[in-house]
């Protein structure tokens, strides 16, 4: 990756750290009135060992992000994997 991580995040259930790095980005929008405009987005990229396994589009989201990477539950497969 190109850009340096922001943070190091460390994992409260594995101790792993995590690097975090932020992607900014312009995507299409639309005003009140119907103008095009470019709107600027941050993605955060979560990276584990020098391979991203996650993001976040908020930085207050990384947290959870990180908790459904590492204890992803029932909502992830199916009976026949």
């Amino acid at each position: 990756m190109e850009n340096l991580p922001i943070t190091v995040y460390a994992s409260p259930r594995t101790g792993y750290e995590y690097l975090i790095f932020p992607k900014t980005s312009k995507r299409g929008a639309w005003d009140n009135d119907g103008n095009y405009y470019q709107k600027e987005h941050i993605q955060y990229d979560i990276v584990l060992n020098g391979h991203p396994v996650q993001f976040s589009l908020t930085e207050e989201g990384i947290p959870s992000q990180v908790e459904h990477f590492e204890n992803p539950g029932p909502d992830v497969g199916s009976r026949f994997d």
